[in-house]
């Protein structure tokens, strides 16, 4: 066994120059396990494009086709200038060697580029051995466009495997010639009284409760970071919902045998209440794309659902490009359960939201954070922890108040709360640079506020005197009346600062702020008898 031969086996090998010529050779092996180790190795060493051109007028089988697939995988690395080698793969489409040119077609199928798919239909235009015939028709279903759809919808085949290939392709290029989708018109309301589910982050549920009474019946919590109940009014109503992080609409269960998915989820999009909302907001086909609730990808079964919805009839379509609904589906007791969730939808609520800075609020807990705090038109508001400035921005979008003011030690984040504060038309009384701790506001009535959980500290250990102090800074500056609503990583340490500074606390849960959890507290300052 050569030194070669032992470094092949290595699979972290990676060839220098002076290994390509030998490597190159061993494509001539009649040991296609050593041929095929050589053609990985050569991907993980320097350029080798221009020898494996030059080497091509005078290779023969088996070598050849397997320089040709070389070339192909060469042109599809990041980094390489594929355009440079695409002339030769297309003049290879015509090599009398029928491995050569069926692993060109491959290749071409690879890399969308110009001339690539005219390249691809004139050879089969031109009529070609039956393997030729396959790979090209697998290469235009990933590179073509609306006119290998149209040719490849009028062919037909005694061949079992050319036709699945045919079908497969027909399936790729419809669901990739997708244009970007309109966004669903808000305005529209749903046909009719209907089932509606709620997502909000884990620990916020009574509180989007609270915002949603006034537009759902029957709502409940059902769930971690769930609710459930009916809904019938314009899409603006739910897509307005500030806490919420996404809706959708359950469709009633199907039954599901195993291995038989993609009709459970074909019928369920079928039914009724899916018909009725696919066709409420106008789009034809409607557009979507199925997600599994457990996670995975279920490839084959997704492939199974494309094409049966192709033959349902046009008004559906599977799609990963731009597609206006998601299908979530999850199997149980026999069963498959599917809801729709609208993905076109403009957004009506964070457009203020220019930048982030890391660890900033998520929109929809400063929403929250908002909402417990209340409205009082005289209140005089401090983010003490301000960041990109949402709870300041959402406090001030929910209504009247008598000044505003925040304050970060982080030059940075101000700048980026001022932006998104003036995206918002919100016009801060003072944006400072300051310690929370030391920083004072005249007539405080509301400290609102999501401070930094360990993501902009040095040290956790550090975190929990900084935030205690907060707290007892906090409490000598509240008028009667006032409160301090924030989220709190040690709620028993905060807890017990705020009682000892005279405050009253109302500790309201954890809530997933995405890996980390934070109590949810309300301290008030008591006013006066």
């Amino acid at each position: 066994m050569t030194s070669l031969d032992l470094l092949l086996r290595d699979p972290g090998f990676t060839p220098g120059r002076k290994h390509l010529d030998l490597l190159l050779d061993l494509l001539a092996s009649s040991h296609e396990d050593l041929a095929l180790r050589a053609e990985r190795a050569l991907l993980r060493g320097p350029p080798v494009a221009s020898r494996v051109l030059a080497r091509l007028p005078l290779a023969r089988p088996p070598a050849r086709a397997r320089l040709v697939r070389l070339l192909g995988r060469l042109a599809a690395l990041p980094g390489t200038d594929a355009h440079a080698l695409l002339p030769s793969l297309i003049a290879l489409l015509e090599d009398p060697d029928l491995p050569s040119s069926r692993q060109a077609a491959l290749a071409l199928g690879r890399l969308p580029g110009v001339g690539v798919e005219d390249a691809l239909l004139a050879r089969f235009r031109a009529g070609t051995p039956l393997p030729l015939l396959r790979a090209l028709t697998e290469a235009l279903g990933k590179v073509g466009g609306p006119p290998a759809l149209a040719f490849l919808s009028q062919q037909q085949s005694d061949d079992p495997e050319l036709t699945r290939l045919l079908n497969r392709a027909r399936v790729m290029l419809t669901r990739s010639g997708c244009p970007e989708a309109s966004f669903f018109n808000l305005r529209v309301p749903t046909p009719g009284l209907v089932p509606v589910v709620l997502r909000c982050k884990r620990g916020l549920e009574t509180i989007l409760l609270r915002e949603v009474r006034p537009i759902l019946m029957h709502p409940k919590v059902v769930g971690p970071g769930q609710l459930r109940g009916d809904f019938s009014g314009p899409l603006i109503r739910l897509a307005s919902l500030r806490v919420a992080l996404s809706f959708g609409f359950p469709l009633p269960p199907s039954p599901c045998a195993p291995g038989q998915e993609a009709t459970a989820l074909l019928s369920a999009l079928q039914g009724d209440l899916a018909r009725a909302l696919l066709s409420c907001w106008g789009e034809r086909p409607a557009r979507f794309r199925v997600a599994w609730r457990d996670g995975g990808h279920r490839r084959s079964r997704v492939w199974e659902v494309a094409r049966l919805a192709l033959q349902s009839g046009g008004d559906l379509l599977n799609t990963p490009m731009h597609p206006s609904w998601e299908l979530l589906a999850w199997e149980h007791d026999g069963f498959l359960w599917t809801e729709l969730i609208p993905r076109a939808l403009p957004e009506v609520r964070f457009a203020y939201r220019e930048e982030d800075i890391p660890a900033a609020s998520h929109p929809t807990v400063a929403a929250a954070l908002a909402l417990v705090g209340g409205v009082r038109e005289d209140d005089v508001i401090w983010d003490p922890f301000t960041g990109s400035g949402l709870e300041l921005c959402e406090r001030a979008l929910l209504g009247p108040y008598a000044e505003i003011h925040g304050s970060d030690i982080n030059p940075m984040a101000l700048n980026v709360a001022r932006r998104n504060l003036e995206n918002a038309r919100v016009t801060p009384t003072s944006l400072a640079l300051a310690d929370a701790r030391s920083h004072r506001i005249s007539g405080l009535s509301l400290a609102l506020s999501n401070p930094p959980l360990g993501h902009r500290v040095a040290r956790r250990e550090h975190l929990v005197p900084l935030l205690e102090s907060v707290v007892i800074s906090l409490a000598s500056q509240l008028v009667p009346g006032g409160r301090l609503v924030w989220l709190s990583p040690t709620g028993d340490r905060t807890a017990a600062a705020g009682e000892r500074s005279g405050l009253h606390v109302e500790r309201h849960g954890r809530v997933d702020l995405g890996g980390i959890e934070a109590e949810l507290q309300v301290f008030h300052r008591k006013s006066p008898p």
